[in-house]
């Protein structure tokens, strides 16, 4: 594994700054080890890199001795240097064999990876290497057919939803599009399509459902028992009443809910106030579209959060029971027990958020407008919150009419009328 990097240096024949690239790697001892390259563009330097990583797995470098150790003399030394010989691509020869799918995902393109792009994204990586590697291991990089995907393909989606599918399929091709890139592989084998038929709906909280849910996680009302786990009902439910209340009022997602603090809540700004959602490096927390933004408060959760900082003394507004100086992970299960109490459907945490959206767009704001407070980075969601609020809308009409909008096929209709 090698990559490159870029310094600015003078260059002598032009009396310039100009970018002077080098080659880094690690021998088989472990120890690092530095090629110059030389001043030239960085599409150039990827050229070469490509060449110089294949000697590499072949262990067919040139010109060794001119390897040197890291850190290489400091630029600014009076010592006259000399241009290192530049490697040059080996003659074309016999196409090398390729290697197993399982042991280019571990040990090539994974650690490739790793240096682009960012840590949430190699933990989703990582773990369809493994399944990858359990299910097609065995198989040779030039024997990856669309026969053999599409078998993966089949066996997959009897175990497992099409999305986690089209994602393994996905990070495959990555993969793939690599080795054709280093020259192991000839060309990217064609993929089979995969649709995603078992998608679910999303849920959308009605008015009664929302007062009932918020009814069976207040603190002060009266649970099926009096004690849990030796604490109090007030203890047990009073951070994940105020978490689905700040959900509904304010559409923020679940990590941007449990990484905010007292200090994130700007009592003064406006009317009622309003809360910032933005970096917080703490706990490494970024927004997921990394822009801030700010949401203003409505006067229920303004009432909520003032009483509950009262009765806080934690920087964080959902702190841990067993450590008040981190913030709490999830509600999940709070928020799961309490629709089993109000008899309401079981609604994911997100869906809180739609369901603010919803509410939002039923009272007639703009798509721009939702979009920069509830921090979506493209419309696809509000479409179906706007076609979900049509739909209501177009029931209400209707069932004010008389007709029950239920009835769209023509022979429910002449059922109907004959009735």
């Amino acid at each position: 594994m090698a990559w490159l990097k870029e310094r600015k240096r003078k260059n002598p024949a032009t009396g310039k700054r100009e970018k002077y690239f080098s080659i880094r790697w690690r021998d088989h001892v472990g120890k690092y080890r530095e090629r110059a390259l030389g001043y030239m563009g960085l599409r150039e330097a990827n050229k070469r890199l490509k060449v110089f990583e294949g000697l590499l797995a072949t262990g067919n470098l040139l010109d060794p001795e001119d390897d040197v150790d890291v850190p290489q003399p400091s630029p600014r030394s009076s010592t006259p240097r000399t241009r290192p010989a530049e490697p040059q691509p080996s003659p074309p020869g016999p196409r090398r064999s390729t290697r197993k799918l399982g042991e280019y995902l571990t040990n090539t393109y994974l650690p490739r990876a790793d240096r682009k792009y960012e840590p949430s994204t190699m933990v989703g990586f990582r773990e369809r290497a493994r399944t990858l590697t359990k299910a097609l291991g065995n198989v040779r990089l030039d024997e990856l057919s669309f026969a053999i995907i599409d078998d993966y393909v089949l066996m997959r989606t009897e175990r497992v939803r099409t999305r986690t599918v089209q994602l393994e399929l996905a990070f495959l091709r990555l993969a793939l599009q690599h080795a054709v890139l280093r020259e192991e592989l000839a060309e990217l084998p064609r993929f089979p399509r995969v649709k995603l038929t078992d998608a679910k709906p999303h849920r959308f909280l009605t008015n009664d459902e929302t007062q009932a849910l918020l009814a069976e996680l207040h603190p002060d009302r009266a649970q099926p028992h009096e004690v849990t786990r030796g604490r109090p009902p007030l203890q047990r439910d009073r951070y994940a009443w105020l978490a689905v209340l700040t959900a509904l009022n304010t559409g923020m997602r679940k990590s941007e809910i449990l990484s905010r603090k007292w200090d994130d809540i700007r009592w003064r700004d406006g009317s009622l106030g309003s809360i910032f959602v933005g970096d917080q490096p703490d706990i490494g927390f970024k927004p997921k579209t990394r822009k801030t933004r700010v949401i203003p408060l409505t006067p229920e959760l303004r009432e909520a959060l003032w009483n509950a900082r009262c009765w806080s003394s934690s920087p964080w507004i959902f702190p841990r029971s067993r450590d008040p100086s981190l913030p709490r992970t999830s509600f999940a299960k709070a928020l799961k027990n309490a629709c089993v109490r109000a008899g309401v459907e079981p609604i994911h945490i997100h869906g809180l958020r739609h369901s603010w959206a919803s509410r939002l767009a039923r009272a007639g704001v703009d798509r721009r407008t939702l979009m920069e407070v509830g921090g979506w980075a493209s419309s696809q969601m509000l479409d179906e919150v706007y076609s979900h609020v049509s739909d209501d809308h177009k029931s209400d009409v209707m069932s004010r009419m008389g007709i029950d909008a239920g009835l769209d096929d023509e022979d429910d209709l002449l059922d109907h009328d004959e009735e």
